[in-house]
């Protein structure tokens, strides 16, 4: 128990960790890029002081070394790569054999951070992923500012003299955030939608234009392409990209033959940037001299001395004549070639290589083949025109991108398409089933319950067919969830916390995965399961031909059905007419129908029925797996809804069962009721939108839309007002709906 608890705080610290290092990361890139390269060795920590990243990571290099697998050659090429960096400094000019640990150092450090990212809970990656986009477009959105206003915030900090290293500085900044800009774009598309996704890249387009540093618009435009392209092809796009940079590292000592004097004679002043023409006479300088340094190369960091001889050029539009070697070749490749020589090559070539078939080969999902292809592809364009080996901070944006890329894989965002009803075939985000034929997981999802969480167990422990049940704490007061649990009486207790509100859809998707029964039933915290409840579900469903759904009768405390229980499909015309009470001119009419079923006489025997409530709701395990679970991109409200039309769509028949009664008490969780409409609407737009947008004219559902947001103004309007005249001691009196909720409210009291 000390050591659970010992790890429940090490990583609820390690969250908190994350969070407040997410929140100066804007600040990082705006006022100091090379900042990149400590924040990401902070970022590391988490994944240090877990035991399973040695065990996992080390230890499976080293426990079961084998060459021919992919990731280990990949990883000795790399650390041989690192090593022949030392060995070079020794014959290098500058005598430097540290340089290797610039480069191994980024390498272990985000090679860790990565892991950790990749490996972290799904609970967990929605919340640290939310914060990592977030944190991202911060930083964009500051240094669009920064371009726009000239450097004003920087002006204000000091040293103020050299604003020209400033402006440098905020381009370097959109350098570094380019290549996450990708990952944080699909997981805007996951949160949010694709046209937030897209309003990311724009922004992170508008700061580099902003900026004036050309390469960061041409790297975005290319990680736009090839992370499009990945969707269509995810494997053929990663094997393409991998392909251009080993064909631009082993081309690349051809820049020699760069026709420089007669591209300049051609070009006068003005017709390209003097940057960029200065840039070739830099590669045709290095590419020449690659030639001088084979085999071994001329050791580490052998440019910044040729640079003290190198003759000087004259650059249409520069004012003065430029050296033709810089600091670095200003291309990763020509450097290694030039500095490394041929073993540097064929290193950095298998990391390449072999990295590739890792990626390749691994079981992924298209969104994370797009997060990875878009950071690949604006890193490769980075690495083409100004990159080099010695550049720390280059290889802490590479690892952010990377953490970026982890994050989306943790989050297992899919697409939502349906598959066939059959075979049902287990998915990889939902854990390996162990229990036994016929037991059934309970999983109950609570966010500041009360003590109704409590009774709510309670009724599932009298169920002999219930072996386990499954809390995912969303949120409650100190104690709470412990206390409703705290019982050795019963099935098993299995309880994951301290991550937050995370949705009701994705908690659902947390508890199956924790799941190890062949069945699950769903049970709000504030629904109680009658004795034999369970057995008569099970009893009723082997009447039945898979896949099934089965809902309970979800009645009040004085046994009144309530709405709810049993519904027709929600269509936007039925919205529509539930939204302008149109039902209220023909109540019998089939075009005026109202979504909630409970006025029809409730059927005596199990019946089929379009959409049930996820108050309660019994289904075989598989095929809950089998169309993916509940969509998270429902937060509070109609995922119940969206997934009986996936259930249904898939070939599974959903089912009303008036034999089990589950008393239910409404609205008990103490969350605000504003933030629980909005939410509502927000969904109910989604539905509709992912559903309908094919059958139903667009006009149609942008005035559906207004109309729920009115509706939804309409209310907070309206409790407003009641909180402003209760306020001034003024108190409205009670209709039927309140007496019956105060009822309601007291039969509950008096039960406890």
């Amino acid at each position: 128990m000390a050591s659970a608890s010992f790890q429940r705080r090490r990583d609820q610290a390690s969250l908190v960790w994350l969070f407040g290092l997410f929140a100066i990361l804007p600040f990082t890139v705006v006022f100091g890029h090379r900042g990149l390269a400590p924040w990401l060795l902070l970022a590391s920590f988490p994944a240090f002081v877990r035991g399973d990243f040695w065990l996992q990571s080390f230890g499976a290099l080293f426990d079961r070394m084998d060459p021919g697998k992919p990731f280990f050659a990949a990883f000795l090429s790399i650390m041989f790569f690192c090593f022949w960096i030392f060995l070079s400094g020794f014959w290098s000019p500058r005598n430097m054999p540290s340089l290797g640990l610039w480069v191994l150092a980024p390498v272990l450090v985000g090679g860790s951070v990565i892991w950790f990212s990749a490996n972290v809970s799904r609970v967990w990656a929605w919340r640290i992923a939310f914060a990592y986009a977030a944190a991202v477009v911060a930083g964009m959105a500051v240094l669009a500012i920064e371009g726009a206003s000239n450097g004003a915030i920087r002006s204000v900090i000091p040293p103020q003299e050299d604003h020209a290293r400033d402006v440098i500085a905020l381009g370097r900044g959109v350098t570094g955030l380019a290549p996450a800009l990708f990952p944080a774009g699909i997981i805007a598309a996951a949160v949010w939608n694709r046209w937030v996704a897209l309003g990311v890249i724009a922004l992170g387009v508008a700061a580099a234009y902003l900026n004036d540093v050309s390469a960061n618009a041409v790297a975005l435009g290319a990680g736009l392409a090839a992370a499009i392209l990945a969707f269509r092809a995810p494997r053929t796009t990663i094997r393409l990209l991998v392909l251009a940079a080993l064909a631009a590292l082993f081309l690349s000592p051809l820049a020699a033959y760069i026709p420089v004097d007669r591209i300049y004679a051609a070009m006068g002043e003005g017709v390209a940037p003097p940057s960029w023409l200065h840039r070739l006479a830099i590669w045709q300088a290095a590419g020449a001299g690659v030639a001088e340094c084979q085999p071994f190369g001329c050791g580490a960091d052998y440019a910044r001395i040729w640079k003290e001889t190198a003759p000087m050029v004259m650059v249409p539009g520069a004012t003065t004549p430029l050296s033709v070697i810089p600091n670095h070749p200003h291309n990763l490749y020509l450097q290694i070639w030039l500095e490394l020589g041929l073993p540097g090559v064929l290193a950095f070539a298998g990391f390449l290589y072999f990295g590739a078939r890792v990626l390749v080969r691994a079981a992924l999902e298209k969104t994370v083949f797009a997060a990875a292809a878009g950071a690949f592809a604006a890193i490769l364009t980075s690495t083409l025109v100004e990159t080099s080996l010695w550049q720390v901070w280059r290889f802490a944006a590479m690892g952010l991108a990377g953490v970026g890329v982890g994050l989306v894989h943790s989050m297992e965002v899919r697409s939502r398409s349906l598959p066939a009803a059959a075979p049902v075939r287990p998915r990889s985000r939902f854990a390996v089933r162990e229990g036994g034929a016929g037991e059934v997981t309970a999983v109950v999802i609570s966010y500041f319950t009360g003590p109704l969480l409590a009774r709510s167990i309670e009724s599932l422990r009298r169920q002999p067919e219930v072996k386990q049940i499954v809390v995912i704490d969303n949120g409650n007061l100190p104690g709470e969830v412990q206390n409703a649990t705290a019982s050795a009486d019963g099935p098993a207790i299995t309880l994951s916390s301290y991550h937050g509100n995370i949705g009701f859809a994705a908690a659902c998707n947390e508890g199956a995965a924790l799941a190890r029964g062949e069945y699950l039933l769903f049970l709000n915290p504030d629904a109680i399961m009658p004795e034999g409840g369970v057995a008569q579900l099970m009893t009723d469903a082997q009447e039945l031909d898979r896949p099934w759904l089965i809902g309970a009768k979800l009645v009040d405390p004085d046994g009144t059905e309530q709405q709810g229980s049993r519904r027709a499909t929600l269509t936007p015309w039925r919205a529509f007419v539930e939204a302008t009470k149109l039902y209220r001119l023909a109540p019998q009419h089939p075009y005026f129908q109202r979504f909630n079923l409970h006025h029809v006489p409730c059927p005596d025997d199990i019946i089929g029925t379009p959409v049930i409530s996820g108050a309660c709701f019994f289904l075989h395990a598989d095929d809950y797996v089998a169309i993916g679970g509940m969509d998270e991109r429902y937060f509070l409200h109609v995922e119940d809804v969206d997934f009986c039309l996936r259930f249904a769509k898939a070939g599974g028949q959903v089912y009303f069962n008036p034999h089990v009664s589950v008393e239910h008490f409404k609205s008990s969780s103490r969350a605000n009721p504003s933030r629980v409409d909005r939410r509502k609407t927000q969904s109910l737009i989604r539905y509709f939108n992912t559903h309908f947008s094919d059958t139903y004219p667009a006009p149609f559902l942008w005035l559906l839309s207004g109309l729920l947001w009115v509706s939804y103004g309409v209310q907070r309007a309206r409790r407003t007002a009641v909180g402003v005249l209760r306020a001034f001691g003024f108190r409205a009196r009670a209709g039927a709906g309140a007496a019956k909720r105060a009822r309601s409210i007291a039969s509950r009291r008096s039960s406890r």
